[in-house]
């Protein structure tokens, strides 16, 4: 998928065109801030970049060294080691969500120029692709400025592949990746839920504010201002296309590792037992308040664009989110708490240091750590 934003604006006066490209799980996306007066400049130039785009080896051998060297910092990174990590145990290893985003150190290598072009030649098309605006300019002005890039971009259709269902987990499992000398140990873990789209999937997000949606909710409240553990821990569904992973998080002390893993466990197998009717209104007080300023900025608006498009939303879809999160009982927001909170039926991914902290972990209840190494890899 191939998603363009633009954002019209009537300031940036030292700096009216800005366009820049982006990838993200789902997509790529070309984005650009630009005067008004300037429109037609800016889609005249996104029309050349999709239509004659510059195959130029140097450049291509400075990114390419760019993106190696980005990958190897973040494995220096116990949180980003672990998310990876994890999302390869819950997916499997030949899942696209496996793969960490921007690629491993074998994939970007193997990555020649001829394999960009014959990519971008297949898959960037206007048959899979969005462009959206957001500014204050009429829709007849914006057809028009388009007219040069629906005349010269033409591409072929593009057959998505279908992504195959994964199992969700059925039991709890730790794994551990070695870190020696760590002085704190990454926290993750998590499970599988619905696709994005699913309009179940918004009221997940409600019920799970209390438990990790911010310095109130109860992970950042225990492990950080009760325990003084970590500086930040929290909890989230990240939406996608495919099924939508539940993720829990937290970087503690190394010395309190075992301590920070049984505070998740606990404070999410009790969640449902606990999720009262002060929660809830609480939860309705947080969300309504920032639906009121949410969409302020042009940013903003184009990320909800990007979402009517990816799920095929009604443009009505955030007063039907509003009427939904109004109108949820505490029945119902305990009957989700108790179906998707079982730290039971997840996976826990633990970067740390092996050597003062792998034996405690066995304490947990959940079995012997299975170790992998910083791919995510099992090691035999």
């Amino acid at each position: 998928m191939c998603l363009l934003k633009i954002s019209v604006e009537n300031f940036f006066l030292n700096n009216p065109i800005e366009i820049s490209f982006s990838v993200g799980l789902e997509g790529m996306y070309v984005s650009g801030n630009t005067l008004e007066r300037n429109l037609d400049k800016t889609v005249a130039l996104v029309t050349e970049m999709l239509t004659e785009p510059r195959w130029d080896e140097k450049s291509f051998e400075i990114v390419k060294n760019r993106r190696l060297n980005i990958i190897k910092q973040r494995k220096t990174s116990a949180q980003s080691v672990a998310f990876n990590a994890l999302s390869k145990q819950l997916y499997g290893k030949d899942h696209p969500a496996s793969t960490p985003l921007g690629g491993t150190e074998e994939s970007v290598e193997s990555i020649s120029m001829n394999d960009i072009k014959n990519y971008f030649k297949e898959n960037i098309s206007p048959q899979v692709s969005h462009f959206h605006v957001a500014g204050k300019m009429t829709q007849s002005t914006i057809e028009k400025s388009l007219q040069q890039l629906s005349k010269n971009w033409i591409g072929s259709n593009v057959e998505i592949p279908e992504i195959k269902t994964s199992k969700s987990p059925t039991r709890a499992r730790v794994y551990f990746i070695d870190i020696p000398g760590a002085k704190q140990s990454a926290i993750t873990l998590g499970s599988l839920s619905i696709p994005g789209g699913n309009p179940e999937l918004y009221k997940y997000s409600v019920v799970n504010n209390r438990l990790g949606g911010g310095m109130e909710a109860r992970l950042m409240r225990t492990l950080r201002l009760e325990k003084g553990y970590t500086y930040g821990a929290g909890s989230f569904f990240r939406e996608n296309s495919y099924q939508t992973p539940f993720y829990a998080y937290s970087q503690v002390r190394s010395n309190v590792t075992l301590e920070s893993l049984e505070i998740f466990k606990n404070i999410i197998n009790g969640y449902a037992e606990s999720y009262n009717s002060e929660d809830l209104e609480l939860t309705k007080n947080k969300l309504i308040k920032q639906n009121a300023l949410r969409f302020e900025r042009l940013g903003s608006l184009l990320n909800m664009l990007d979402t009517i498009s990816k799920f095929n939303f009604p443009d009505t879809y955030i007063q039907r989110q509003q009427d939904v999160l109004t109108s949820m009982s505490l029945e119902e927001a305990q009957s989700i708490a108790e179906s998707q909170f079982n730290a039971d039926k997840m996976y826990f991914v633990v970067a740390g240091d092996a050597k003062t902290q792998l034996s405690r972990i066995k304490e947990l209840g959940y079995g012997n750590p299975i170790m992998l190494d910083r791919e995510g890899n099992r090691i035999k």
